[in-house]
């Protein structure tokens, strides 16, 4: 019951974080969205939208390891790990996309459960563990370009307390 209603706060505050209006308790495969448009301003990248070097697609989006920044698909980095803290059973998080970073995805280990939603120039997450023990070590990724900031977190415990002082923070 405890998890559920985790569950039901977590997608709750992803919406109202991000405006959107529905997310999924499993780890989002679809692609962030962006509404960025591409322009006839691009240099030519002789290929398609949504591939490395050339334009996004309309819908902000890329192909799968792209990310789109200033309306130009990037190859993405290498993963950063979110350190959540001991005790924590569910955290929220909201990321902010500085100058030239852009999340692409953000990846949820077996052991919990996630969501993510990216408006740019934010991105929510939502985590809950699948067994009451601590988060482990990369649990959760996130891919994208440039290095994005964690704006602000809550985290809870099993009976679903609010840790005080709790952060999670990039690694």
């Amino acid at each position: 019951m405890t998890r559920l209603l985790l569950v039901a706060m977590s997608i709750a505050a992803l919406s109202a974080a991000c405006g959107g209006d529905s997310g999924s308790t499993k780890a989002d495969t679809s692609t962030p969205t962006d509404t960025v448009e591409p322009t006839d301003t691009l240099p030519a990248c002789g290929g398609d939208p949504g591939t490395a070097g050339c334009a996004c697609r309309g819908d902000g989006s890329c192909d799968t390891g792209l990310a789109c920044v200033a309306s130009v698909c990037q190859v993405a980095s290498e993963p950063t790990g979110l350190v959540l803290p001991a005790g924590a059973r569910g955290c929220e998080i909201l990321l902010s996309e500085g100058a030239g970073a852009a999340v692409s995805e953000v990846r949820f280990a077996d052991s919990v459960r996630g969501t993510f939603i990216r408006e740019a120039p934010r991105v929510a997450i939502a985590v809950t563990a699948t067994s009451d023990a601590d988060f482990a070590d990369g649990a959760v990724e996130v891919v994208g370009t440039g290095a994005p900031t964690v704006t602000s977190s809550t985290c809870v415990d099993a009976a679903g307390t609010v840790l005080p002082g709790a952060s999670v923070v990039l690694r």
